[in-house]
């Protein structure tokens, strides 16, 4: 059946073929144009990924950050903890310590109390002695003398 026409063609003429190659360089055309199409597609699939890798790069960075604030954020808020601790135990004992001086103070004044009761006591004992002597003497010197 050479020569003749196929479904769809449009009564022209052809010559042994000619159809046939024109419909290869369309197709030739149609591959190269799909090649190019691909090619952008994969540069354009590559630029997608290499954002998406750098955004996961960047992403693990931040949380790299983070996690290195929050663990200063540890450190230091164990260390604050440390010294108010230390703090609060200077305190307490400075408080204990103060505490057993007035103890001390307050046992010591009540000797003293005691002290300046049992004094009192023996100079009006003594008083009343020297007294009581002065009147003895008194008594002698007025009696001789009479």
């Amino acid at each position: 059946m050479k020569g003749a026409r196929g479904p769809g063609s449009v009564g022209r003429a052809t010559t042994g073929g000619g159809g046939a190659g024109g419909d290869a360089a369309r197709q030739r055309q149609q591959l190269v144009h799909a090649r190019a199409e691909i090619a952008d597609l994969q540069e354009e699939l590559q630029e997608k990924n290499n954002l998406y890798l750098n955004a996961i790069k960047e992403r693990d960075a931040g949380t790299e950050k983070l996690n290195n604030a929050k663990e200063s954020l540890n450190r230091f808020e164990a260390l604050v903890t440390q010294q108010v601790d230390r703090a609060m135990k200077k305190e307490r004992d400075a408080h204990r310590e103060v505490e057993a001086e007035r103890v001390g103070l307050h046992e010591r004044l009540a000797l003293r109390k005691g002290d300046d009761e049992a004094n009192l006591k023996k100079i009006q004992e003594k008083n009343e002695r020297i007294s009581e002597l002065e009147r003895e003497a008194n008594f002698y010197a007025g009696g001789q003398g009479g």
